[in-house]
């Protein structure tokens, strides 16, 4: 096993991390000028074609989750962009810091960073644009078309709550963890494959998300006695009016833990692995 200064020492990294952003700055910066700029474009265009609910909270919610994953995704698939090619993956191989290093830097910048940085920039634009909705909600009290229901105004989306979003999302944050086994994956992918990471990732992953939805539909459900269901952590069958009536499920500190192991596992196996194969390349 390597020495501890081997493996990661705190002053190599912090140069290594300056010297990624003193290269890389200008691109960064001009594609967050791209994200907000698309965004304002977006939900400008919705506060101009929605009549009676612009800004409502799912457009908000779907407007994230859409710019996260495929920003998040893209950005992902070029942070070791330079392994594709001989010349630039000699030189990124050569410089002076180990691969777990180099891993972490791209995991500071391609992860936390961006994950900050795109939910700072969306409530930049989410929050003055919803305030303009309520006011021309105020302005011009309206009804929903042919009823005397009242339009209310629109909160803002809280990502981190799931509140006025989803059910599922406000339970279990599904969206919101899954994005960082994702953006994991595709980070894999830009080590793994050499030429067209992106696209090869997205076909990996759509490949195995047709192969789980085939095993779920050919395997599993088949085996469940008739009228029962495949719950989250559980089973459960539905009376004559649709309502849940009988339920096999985990207790309830159980279910907390394999959930929160589900949302958290699948990343930190995605970053081992790539270390992994980060060292690979280097020999």
């Amino acid at each position: 096993m390597k020495p501890r200064s081997e493996l990661f020492n705190w002053s190599r990294w912090c140069l290594l991390v300056s010297k990624h952003w003193d290269e890389n700055r200008k691109r960064y910066l001009l594609a967050l000028l791209a994200i907000a700029g698309l965004l304002i474009v977006w939900f400008s265009f919705i506060l101009v074609m929605d009549k009676y609910t612009p800004m409502n909270v799912i457009y908000q919610y779907m407007t994230y989750f859409v710019g996260l994953y495929i920003t998040g995704s893209l950005y992902a698939s070029t942070l070791f962009a330079e392994l594709s090619s001989k010349r630039d993956g000699v030189g990124f191989l050569a410089l002076p810091a180990s691969q777990l290093e180099k891993l972490l830097c791209a995991l500071l910048f391609g992860i936390l960073l961006f994950f900050v940085v795109y939910t700072i920039i969306f409530y930049a634009v989410d929050i003055p644009l919803v305030r303009i909705a309520n006011r021309i909600i105020a302005s011009s009290p309206r009804n929903y078309p042919n009823t005397t229901i009242r339009i209310l105004a629109m909160p803002v989306y809280n990502v981190f709550t799931g509140a006025y979003g989803p059910g599922f999302e406000k339970e279990m944050h599904l969206f919101l963890f899954a994005f960082f086994s994702v953006q994991s994956a595709f980070l894999l992918g830009s080590v793994y494959f050499t030429r067209y990471s992106f696209i090869r990732m997205v076909v990996v992953l759509a490949v195995g998300l047709l192969g789980i939805m085939t095993i779920q539909a050919r395997v599993i459900l088949p085996l469940l006695p008739s009228g029962w269901y495949n719950g989250w952590t559980g089973w459960f069958s539905r009376d004559a009016a649709g309502n849940t009536d009988k339920l096999v499920a985990l207790p309830e500190s159980a279910e907390n833990a394999v959930i929160l192991l589900v949302q958290c596992a699948p990343p930190v196996l995605l970053w081992i692995v790539t270390w992994y194969r980060l060292k690979e390349k280097q020999v």
